[in-house]
């Protein structure tokens, strides 16, 4: 999509976001983008398949404690998710930021974004009514968040780095490796 079609505030906001790393998707990109996550992992509207090894995790709760508390697990959410994105890949290695029906981004964790802070993420983490992925482009790890409410973590890296310190919203464990935990 060309700049000149954009309304000026997200023209504006595209340029911060490629200073922090964030390089929108070509409509080519994107839609092959998609084919290979729905060829992977399924559709969202007909049911995903999570992987092995994957946790997935009800966040529901983020939602309970009001605007400030929500923002503030969005920040470690994505924090974290940087971190951990960050120790899983190599230096110049961009991983796929797709949003559901959204302009979607090719994002490098270390180009420039430092925090969690929920305005310098062009794709959030934290799916608040949509569905956000962050994929390796080899799909060996990512992230897939639903709008149901639920974040599945998936590949022996990043369930490794996560581990190490989970973010603060993922309290709820739905289920490992596509399967139901037991409560």
């Amino acid at each position: 999509m060309a700049e000149s079609r954009l309304p000026i505030d997200f023209a504006a906001r595209l340029a911060i976001w490629r200073r922090l790393g964030w390089v929108e998707l070509t409509d080519a990109e994107e839609n092959a983008a998609w084919h290979r996550f729905e060829a992977a992992f399924g559709h969202f509207g007909t049911g995903i398949r999570e992987p092995v090894p994957s946790l997935t995790w009800n966040i529901s709760g983020v939602y309970d404690g009001g605007e400030e508390l929500l923002r503030w697990l969005e920040a470690d959410l994505n924090a974290k998710a940087l971190r951990s994105l960050t120790a899983c890949t190599s230096l110049g290695e961009s991983v796929y930021a797709l949003d559901w029906q959204h302009p979607c981004f090719w994002f490098d964790p270390r180009g420039g974004v430092r925090s969690g802070d929920p305005d310098e993420w062009a794709v959030p983490v934290l799916p608040n009514g949509d569905h956000y992925v962050f994929l390796a482009r080899d799909l060996r790890f990512g992230f897939i968040g639903h709008m149901d409410a639920s974040v599945c973590v998936f590949g022996a890296p990043l369930l490794a780095e996560l581990a190490a310190d989970l973010p603060v919203a993922f309290t709820c464990l739905l289920r490992r490796d596509g399967q139901p935990v037991e409560k």
